[in-house]
């Protein structure tokens, strides 16, 4: 039996994923079996269609799963043999410029925060010990904030002459190694350490650094916390019980609070989530222009994170509006994201004339 047209135009979708997951797989492993993998999984989408679209779904996810598998095995059993005392030199390099990167964006945007917090203090007249209070208290969202940001500048930085040198020594045969290159597996497992930690930070202590800001501001004890006060299981709890009244779907009031609960509760996931793809597109970013000075860097760093907030603020602006639901909203510039990092990590390796060694 031929598959039916809607079938058909589906396997072109799942032929395009299951293509741009292959960059999962190391290079010299892509060039011998990637194209009888892609034929493979194609035959078995072709058998499938037969059995209807749930038959389809279930033949591309269990094919990608296995890509996945594969993929990570092979990666790390790749970045574990790489991790020679140069590339963890590397690595270290990139714990140095997280650092410093953090230190410095995080202190802009306080000193960023506190200007324009300042006419309101004066004529409120807050005193000082009350002042330098609640700067400390807006160091927790603040964080919140530039921790994917300085992701995002130290894998550049630190890719960028990583690749620089290895572009050298690949013109230079005769040079000897001096310098490692940045592995993406171990840079996706501190990345995704790192994530984790911003979930619980972006769960537990932003919303109780918050609830003591709000008091600072108006005086007054916080009995009643907002959206952006409450923890993770607060929003959780608060949530549920609100959803159990009858009268959301036609009050237009709770509906709003609904609303602001699903968005926190998404863009604490979305924030803390937003520390690896950061990486993946810097060190995408990376790969494709390995000569970048420092200029370049800071033009491309401020345009990503112009436009990720823009889409992540715009998100929630949407999302608050009832334009768009919570989830896509406060996912889409982390798929946006993700979706170019794709795209440079695949290319960009292609089009350097780098050595067998300095590829992933």
């Amino acid at each position: 039996m031929s598959p039916n047209p809607d079938a058909t135009s589906r396997h072109a979708f799942w032929r395009g994923a299951y293509r741009t997951l292959l960059v999962m797989l190391p290079r010299a492993m892509r060039e011998k079996h990637g194209a009888a993998m892609m034929a493979l999984f194609a035959r078995d989408l072709e058998r499938s269609a037969a059995h209807g679209r749930g038959a389809v779904w279930c033949a591309a996810a269990m094919g990608m799963t296995d890509l996945l598998g594969r993929g990570v095995y092979e990666r790390v059993g790749e970045e574990r043999a790489a991790l020679t005392e140069p590339n963890l030199l590397v690595l270290r390099e990139l714990a140095t410029a997280f650092a410093m990167g953090f230190a410095a964006l995080t202190t802009l945007m306080l000193w960023a925060h506190a200007s324009r917090q300042l006419p309101g203090w004066r004529i409120r007249e807050l005193p000082i010990g009350a002042a330098i209070e609640a700067i400390a208290f807006s160091i927790p969202f603040t964080a919140a904030l530039t921790m994917p940001m300085a992701v995002f500048v130290a894998v550049l930085y630190t890719g960028t002459r990583a690749r620089a040198d290895g572009v050298q020594r690949s013109l230079q045969p005769g040079k000897q190694e001096s310098r490692g290159t940045l592995r993406l597996a171990p840079l996706i497992v501190r990345a995704s350490l790192l994530a984790l930690f911003a979930f619980a930070w972006n769960s537990e202590v932003v919303p109780r650094a918050n609830a003591r800001l709000s008091s600072l501001y108006t005086g007054k004890p916080a009995t009643a916390p907002n959206d952006r006060s409450m923890t993770l299981a607060e929003l959780r709890t608060a949530s549920q019980q609100l959803a159990q009244r009858r009268d959301v779907a036609t009050n237009i009031h709770l509906r709003e609070i609904a609303a602001g609960y699903s968005v926190e509760i998404h863009k604490k996931f979305a924030i803390a989530a937003a520390c690896v793809v950061m990486a993946l597109l810097a060190a995408g970013i990376a790969r494709r222009a390995p000569h970048a000075g420092v200029g370049l860097q800071v033009l491309a760093s401020l345009v990503v994170f112009r436009g990720y907030y823009i889409g992540l603020m715009g998100g929630e602006s949407l999302a608050d509006q009832y334009v768009v639901s919570p989830a896509p909203a406060m996912w889409g510039a982390n798929l946006v994201a993700l979706g170019l990092a794709l795209l440079a990590l695949r290319k960009g390796a292609e089009q350097l004339p780098l050595s067998k060694a300095t590829l992933p």
